[in-house]
């Protein structure tokens, strides 16, 4: 018996873009990331840190990551409905 799923279109891009993300993160090594992040965070706070990291890629990239960011974990009004 075959199901049909229903899904809106912000649900089927949250859906791909996080499947493409962890295909493509799977190989990924973040250890000497995070080992910066804790050291950085002994002498400042996350939102210092983050806005250092976001003062380095630009406005215009740093507004697209975040907008890309908030419409996967944002629910919208449209999933209410």
């Amino acid at each position: 018996m075959k199901r049909t799923i229903k899904l809106n279109e912000h649900e089927l891009y949250r859906l791909v873009n996080e499947s493409v993300r962890s295909i493509l993160n799977e190989n990924v090594d973040y250890s000497e990331m995070w080992n910066i992040i804790d050291e950085l965070r002994t002498v400042m706070s996350d939102e210092d840190i983050i806005a250092r990291i976001l003062s380095r890629i630009g406005p215009f990239q740093a507004l697209k990551i975040l907008e890309d960011i908030r419409n996967v974990e944002v629910p919208s009004n449209e999933d209410e409905e």
